[in-house]
């Protein structure tokens, strides 16, 4: 098993608002990525904050059991039901990103390294 921070720690450091981190997410990447309007449309940007929604605390519970494997196959998952739903893997990948840069903008120390090896992990295994 790979070092992890203990869970107590983790689960209390990563108690996140993930209702405003999403919408934090989503505004960022409407404004970085100003495509994605005309390609999901504005029911396909309120998915893209309901996921994050679901995906954070994911990353969170992976986080806390310092278990890489539980956000990469989870994420594995979500690639393949994005995908059956018209999603292009790089939307996927720069939503990732995104997640990624506002959770460890979000964190301090040691806690903010785990986020960035853990979604890299992820964008590595959506890029193969």
């Amino acid at each position: 098993m790979e070092s992890m921070i203990a869970p107590d720690a983790a689960r209390d450091h990563f108690a996140l608002d993930f209702g405003s981190l999403a919408e934090e997410i989503r505004r960022t990447y409407v404004a970085r990525c100003p495509g994605l309007l005309a390609r999901y449309g504005d029911r396909g940007i309120e998915y893209l904050q309901r996921d994050m929604g679901q995906h954070l605390p994911r990353l969170v519970d992976a986080l806390a059991a310092g278990e890489i494997a539980l956000f990469t196959e989870y994420m594995g998952w979500v690639r393949t039901l994005l995908s059956a739903r018209g999603v292009l893997d790089r939307d996927l990948i720069e939503a990732v990103e995104i997640m990624r840069d506002v959770v460890v903008a979000k964190m301090s120390g040691a806690y903010a390294e785990q986020p960035r090896e853990y979604t890299s992990a992820d964008i590595d295994r959506l890029l193969t």
